[in-house]
């Protein structure tokens, strides 16, 4: 016979990850904090994905090594801004203090006190954001440096064009004449 595809290596490969985790939390004896919970790492974390698999294990939750739709949460200690803008806001990014957390208080925490980030409380197609002229005191945002291209800091060494040419820019025909496009 032919070999198997991809995708169905892929599901046979998460049956066999998902037969292992419940074998492991049988072994390991459990409480329940994390019933109803199924976790997936992205990302180094601290603790381990590892230590995290097992923490999930003996409390009553689900560890998926790969993202799936059963995954209720994502724990992770970073993502770079490029990915929040991509986020829909349904997500649960979540830092593994929330395991950590909930394990040492023997209850469920609220995972929104440990998200990742604060979604806006309005959606991001609604808020006007402020233009690049707007001044420094009035932004979040650092000013944007002017760019090289338009405003040279000093003269090209192998340019062809006068450096004092500050007189004959009151001439309309010297200055057309040196425009630089």
């Amino acid at each position: 016979g032919s070999a198997p595809s991809f995708g169905a290596y892929m599901r046979l490969k998460k049956q066999k990850l998902h037969h292992q985790f419940i074998q492991s939390a049988r072994a390991s004896g459990t409480t329940s904090i994390f019933a109803g919970v199924h976790i997936t790492v992205n990302g180094r974390t601290h603790p381990t994905a590892a230590e995290l698999r097992l923490l999930m294990a003996r409390h009553g939750g689900m560890f998926s090594v790969y993202p799936s739709s059963a995954v209720t949460h994502t724990i992770i200690s970073n993502l770079p801004d490029v990915k929040i803008k991509q986020l829909s806001g349904n997500e649960r990014l979540v830092r593994a203090e929330w395991i950590t957390e909930s394990i040492a208080r023997g209850t469920l925490l609220p995972w929104r006190q440990f998200a990742l980030y604060r979604p806006p409380a309005f959606p991001l197609a609604a808020v006007s954001l402020p233009s690049p002229r707007t001044s420094p005191r009035h932004s979040s945002r650092p000013p944007t440096p002017p760019s090289p291209y338009t405003e040279p800091s000093r003269p090209r060494p192998s340019s062809s064009f006068s450096s004092s040419s500050s007189s004959s820019s009151s001439s309309s025909s010297s200055s057309a004449s040196h425009s630089i496009v």
